[in-house]
């Protein structure tokens, strides 16, 4: 059993983050953006070696994270004027979601 604690400074870079219409989010644009992001967490898990081995390790690990998306919140063009950036990938499944899970299967040689 552990406890895990992570304070994190990462960059990321999108080809394609896409902007939607607020009135149809089917209507929108691509954007490539760049941005850098801090963020810190907590959380705890269990590791074990796998029964009958020396080398493999089981691991099964949970916590709650904030890492905030650091881009511009809107866009204006010429075709949709005001387009909203759509986060929800990003805090559901993404690099930002709140809760985050792993299970990890490791060798130890």
């Amino acid at each position: 059993r552990f406890a895990h604690s992570q304070i994190r400074f990462l960059g990321f870079d999108f080809d394609a983050l896409y902007y939607g219409s607020k009135a149809d989010n089917r209507r929108g644009e691509t954007f490539k953006e760049k941005f850098w992001s801090f963020g810190f967490g907590v959380g705890g898990g269990w590791y074990n070696f796998l029964r009958r081995s020396n080398h493999f390790v089981f691991n099964l690990y949970a916590g709650i994270q904030y890492l905030p998306m650091n881009v511009s919140k809107t866009k204006s063009t010429d075709q949709y004027k005001n387009l909203e950036v759509q986060r929800g990938g990003w805090y559901f499944y993404g690099p930002g979601s709140v809760v985050e899970i792993k299970l990890m299967f490791s060798g130890l040689f």
